[in-house]
């Protein structure tokens, strides 16, 4: 593991590679003439399916360790050399996608860069801001299984569903504008601001990150491309999205550690710390409210609208609901994780009963 809690894959497959459940080779091994002849092509094959199935950390990893035995050969027929190059495309576009999955993975987990503005009941609100960029994180205790609050979070044409605008001011259009891989997608927004501030505009892309070796899922957002041809024409300014995601991590059966991060530019000259802070405290109750009120009702409550979603992308589901169901935590970590929460609860109480009666005793003696 690396300091900042990202396992690092190059070190951890550099003596053994993995790329798929059923099938391992060993560096050593593919330093054998003949067994590097025998495995690159099915080797290289599977090593883009662990891409596309999201897997690009592990991806990465094993497609580095295929490289350095590449080396240890480079006498041989240069032809499998140009072969690998063919993959190129794929390739430069996943080591892009898993250093923003590495930063995400960081973002989310380092303590130091950030100021905490609110705390409300299972969730915390942190935020920093430097040189007119702005950083907000939020942690929350979501109860419910790790299939819902991935479905919640992949329907990106739902969000105003599940976060409609507070007085006027929010999410007002999230619509996916394309899909160009499983779990990539791309989509259009607008966030309506307090007076005098104008309507903001917002083009994402994002993707997801099968973590189910460390028990979560990542989902990865950066800016999207307005010269891309499927964007759709801007009329408001934009606010740009740095960088930003989510890590969904289950803790015990029906009950997922969320944390959501973004580093934003919102287009504005300045906005006093003051004002994020009230901003924070104001709306996020809020969006944590509805938030775990709509992941509670995801395939559940008759009429919800993600029931007929994953309804119609049957293969999807089907694909992300064999994935979570490795993550089976059982009951038994469930109750003691309550009997946790409980006995975290009643100290509160203790400690709160204590300090009243110490505050009331202290009112006695100045009378």
């Amino acid at each position: 593991m690396e300091d900042n809690g990202t396992p690092n894959y190059e070190t951890e497959l550099s003596a053994k590679l993995a790329v798929s459940v059923d099938y391992s080779i060993s560096l050593a091994e593919l330093q054998v003439q003949e067994v590097f002849l025998e495995r690159w092509k099915p080797i290289s094959e599977e090593i883009e399916q662990l891409y596309h199935d999201g897997r690009i950390l592990q991806a990465k990893a094993a497609w580095l360790v295929l490289q350095e035995a590449l080396e240890f050969h480079k006498t041989l027929d240069q032809s499998i050399a140009k072969e690998l190059h063919r993959h190129d495309g794929w390739v430069q576009t996943m080591m892009k996608e898993c250093e923003l999955a590495e930063k995400v993975l960081f973002q989310c987990s380092a303590q130091s860069e950030w100021q905490k503005t609110y705390e409300g009941e299972g969730f915390g609100v942190f935020f920093s801001q430097v040189d007119g960029i702005v950083k907000i994180r939020m942690d929350a205790i979501v109860h419910c299984n790790l299939f819902q609050l991935a479905s919640l979070v992949n329907e990106v044409d739902l969000y105003t569903y599940f976060i409609p605008p507070l007085m006027g001011i929010g999410l007002t259009y999230c619509k996916e504008v394309s899909r160009p891989d499983r779990l990539k997608v791309s989509a259009h927004a607008k966030v309506s601001l307090p007076w005098p501030l104008s309507e903001r505009e917002m083009l994402l892309d994002g993707f997801g990150v099968d973590l189910m070796d460390q028990g979560s899922i990542l989902i990865v957002v950066h800016d999207g491309d307005e010269k891309s041809p499927s964007a759709p024409k801007l009329d408001s300014p934009r606010i740009s999205i740095l960088l930003g995601g989510a890590l969904l991590k289950p803790v015990a059966h029906n009950k997922i550690q969320l944390t959501l991060c973004s580093s934003m530019d919102p287009n504005l000259r300045w906005i006093p710390s003051p004002l994020i802070s009230w901003g924070m405290k104001t709306f996020s109750p809020y969006i944590i409210e509805y938030l775990r009120k709509a992941a509670g009702e995801v395939g559940v409550k008759e009429g919800c609208p993600y029931k007929e979603r994953i309804e119609k992308r049957k293969h999807f589901y089907g694909y992300l609901k064999g994935r979570v169901e490795l993550l089976q935590i059982s009951d038994s970590s469930s109750e003691s994780e309550e009997e946790g929460d409980k006995k975290d609860k009643k100290d509160k109480k203790d400690k709160k009963d204590k300090k009243d009666k110490t505050d009331k005793k202290s009112q006695k003696k100045q009378k």
